[in-house]
């Protein structure tokens, strides 16, 4: 069992990682080297699926292309073709596939920093001594962007290594699955365990490779030189642009547009008044436990900056392993700790397991966001508040947090937008009785009820862009 677990998740993974960085470096290679049009409008629909979890965009594909799913219908009644002999999209292949049209984007974003970051200099030297695009490409562009192509890589691996729902609606087994049905369906916290502490191993050390090894160093920023490497015309750029739209397609029109057919055939039999009290439940603990962790973060941030010694913030990274864990294996431990401490899972102390493991899975969202905001304010700003005879509390709460409002609001909505679309923590650890728009997403894909789901992912999807519209334009204010 563990090496049939061992095969499958890292042949997921790794697939993953191959054709998002494949997409993620065309992608950016496009944006920033070539003399392809719309630029500006392409950059937004290249970061698109970013809006959609995993496991909504797993369930899109999944109920579509079964045997009675639309597409296949439509290819076996008008065509007389039968194309799941063809395609098998519960195979590594095809979940892969799905995956990499999710996660592409953050390969994307880490290569076109990467990408904007180097000094056109060096190509106009490389051309001036006869150097063609594709020796720029092995010699100079990969060489310089290889940090963050491999921090890229590693944030696909851990996203991969750490779903739950995706893989659900796929009935692809990884370790996540594992430990959940361990526990759930067997009761066996042991095994749950067993099988929590190789992922957990792999988690932690890519992790600290990234941040030690191959850690994105930022320098001071620069004017962005346009560099054009690449002029297509004529056919060429036909191909190109017909590629960028079928991009498009696949990872954000056909779902956006399945999702929507979808909710508005199941809207009369799901839309009652037990639905906007999932809604407001939703709501409820998304928007304590954002209220939770930001505040922790907060207090973090002060010891951090006015307490703290080299000693000590030389141990913060560690604060932040917590989001490089599956949270299946977060919930399991903190199960398993309550075991051992023979705490009933009751009440209170059942809400109490749920918040202290989102604030371990999402500690590092605020406190990263935070730690940047107050890095951009002076030390003068302390120095001159302590030469006036205030104490440290009186300068962060007076004058540090006023100025630190528009990033602690934004650090609230990440945290906020997390909370609504996790699913492992929340399946172990709910509360008798509570439920949340993915916990709903969940129980219905398992009975194959597609059109139903696709009404809470809706929902699901209009809560992260309203608090995320809500955040922009507060901060735009500000």
């Amino acid at each position: 069992m563990f090496w049939d677990l061992l095969g499958d998740t890292f042949s997921l993974a790794f697939l993953t990682v191959i054709f998002t960085s494949v997409i993620g470096f065309s992608q950016a290679f496009l944006i920033c080297f070539s003399n392809i049009s719309f630029k500006k409008y392409l950059h937004l629909l290249f970061i698109l699926p970013l809006i959609f979890p995993l496991y909504v965009l797993g369930f899109v594909y999944v109920g579509s292309l079964e045997y009675s799913g639309a597409i296949p219908t439509f290819f076996r009644e008008s065509l007389g073709i039968n194309i799941i002999t063809f395609i098998n999209i519960k195979s590594v292949w095809g979940v892969a596939f799905v995956f990499s049209m999710a996660l592409s984007p953050y390969i994307y974003l880490y290569l076109r920093s990467a990408f904007r970051a180097m000094d056109a200099k060096l190509f106009l030297s490389a051309r001036s001594l006869g150097k063609v695009p594709s020796e720029l490409v092995r010699h100079i562009i990969l060489p310089q962007a290889m940090p963050w192509l491999f921090s890229g890589a590693v944030l696909v691996f851990l996203e991969v290594l750490c779903d739950f729902g995706g893989v659900s609606v796929f009935n692809y087994e990884t370790f996540s699955t594992a430990i959940y049905h361990a526990w759930v369906s067997l009761f066996s916290i042991n095994t749950a365990i067993k099988l929590s502490l190789f992922p957990a191993l792999i988690a932690l050390v890519l992790y600290l490779i990234n941040q030690y090894k191959f850690k994105v160093r930022v320098g001071k920023a620069k004017i962005y030189e346009e560099t054009i490497l690449l002029n297509f015309s004529g056919v060429s750029k036909k191909i190109i642009m017909g590629g960028v739209i079928l991009y498009v397609i696949l990872s954000f029109i056909f779902p956006a547009l399945q999702l929507l057919i979808w909710s508005l055939e199941a809207i009369d039999i799901e839309l009652d008044k037990s639905y906007f009290l999932l809604i407001g439940e939703t709501l409820a603990i998304g928007g304590l436990v954002a209220l939770f962790i930001t505040g922790i973060s907060l207090i973090f941030l002060y010891f951090e900056r006015h307490k703290y010694g080299a000693k000590e913030k030389s141990l913060m990274p560690i604060t932040k392993l917590g989001y490089a864990l599956p949270g299946s294996i977060i919930a399991i431990s903190i199960m398993a700790f309550y075991a051992y401490a023979k705490v009933s899972y009751t009440g209170l102390f059942a809400f109490a397991a749920l918040f202290m493991a989102y604030l371990i899975k999402f500690y590092s969202v605020p406190s990263e966001l935070l730690r940047r905001g107050i890095s951009g304010i002076s030390k003068k700003v302390d120095w001159s508040s302590q030469s006036l005879g205030k104490s440290a509390t009186y300068t962060f709460r007076k004058v540090q947090l006023p100025l630190l409002r528009p990033v602690i609001l934004s650090s609230f909505v990440m945290v906020l937008i997390e909370v609504f679309k996790e699913m492992p923590i929340t399946l172990i650890l709910r509360p008798f009785g509570v439920n949340t728009l993915a916990t709903r997403i969940y129980e219905l894909t398992s009975e194959g009820e597609w059109e139903r789901a696709a009404l809470s992912a809706v929902f699901l999807l209009a809560l992260g862009g309203v608090s995320l519209y809500i955040s922009e334009k507060v901060v735009e204010k500000a």
